[in-house]
């Protein structure tokens, strides 16, 4: 489905919010925004394997895995201060306020992608539903 509705009741483009993060973020390969039914707008980020083992060269990580990297604190923290610009760009009720940093790619072998290389949302956001979960707490 091409939106999705928050609990507000405002309607979200996941594919807008997506094209947001990879177009502002560069070293961001593909987003995936989930949302459907909650308070506010999440995202699963995948780092560019070939730009993420480049900036770790640079900085003399260029021994760690993909993994390891896409896992860095630095990482996260980079990508929350590019996050800013992201938001600045999408409507209040769209903007970003939590995401992950998957510690692999989307591909069709995982199940992640279709075979033109679109996102299966709906699979992924099963595959990492306890990052989804951490996103949205449940209150008692």
């Amino acid at each position: 489905k091409d939106l999705f509705k928050t609990s507000g009741g405002k309607y979200v483009s996941p594919q807008r919010v997506e094209a947001a993060i990879t177009a502002n973020i560069p070293y961001v390969s593909q987003a995936i925004a989930v949302g459907d039914g909650e308070k506010f707008v999440s995202a699963l980020v995948v780092m560019d394997p070939a730009l993420l083992l480049k900036w770790a060269e640079k900085r003399g990580m260029g021994s760690l895995t993909y993994e390891e990297l896409s896992q860095r604190p630095e990482i996260y923290a980079s990508v929350e201060r590019q996050m800013e610009r992201v938001n600045a760009r999408l409507e209040r009720w769209e903007t970003v306020k939590k995401f992950a940093v998957l510690d692999h790619e989307l591909t069709v072998e995982s199940g992640g992608t279709t075979a033109n290389m679109k996102i299966r949302r709906a699979v992924v956001s099963q595959q990492y539903q306890h990052h989804v979960d951490s996103f949205y707490p449940k209150e008692d």
